[in-house]
């Protein structure tokens, strides 16, 4: 007599009818479910980690970019720093950020 039954879950152990399984055989079900679990995870893992130094490089492309384009010199006597293109040798002054007011060329020269 043919029962009407659900397939079996994809992994499980199958036996014919009447067999029992012996604790051997279920440990090792179980030990290869958590060896396939294992990899699972630390696929994801990797995965996140991937992802995590894409999007790094990604938020900083500008930084990683500036200093392949430029060499630091250092300070200069007026204490900015100096960088020099790579490419073209030109030297740059890093100024600080703000608002200032440049004279005129009627104003009198002024002395920094």
């Amino acid at each position: 007599m043919i029962r009407n039954q659900a397939p079996p879950a994809r992994g499980a152990l199958i036996a014919p009818a009447g067999f029992r399984f012996s604790r051997r055989a279920v440990a090792d079900n179980i030990a290869r479910m958590a060896t396939r679990k294992g990899k699972v995870v630390a696929l994801w893992a990797g995965a996140v980690a991937v992802t995590v130094m894409v999007a790094g490089v990604w938020l900083n492309w500008e930084y990683f970019r500036f200093w392949w384009y430029f060499d630091s010199l250092g300070i200069n006597a007026q204490g900015r720093r100096e960088y020099r293109h790579r490419p073209t040798g030109i030297i740059f002054v890093h100024l600080p950020g703000g608002t200032f007011l440049i004279p005129d060329s009627t104003d009198p020269p002024v002395d920094f």
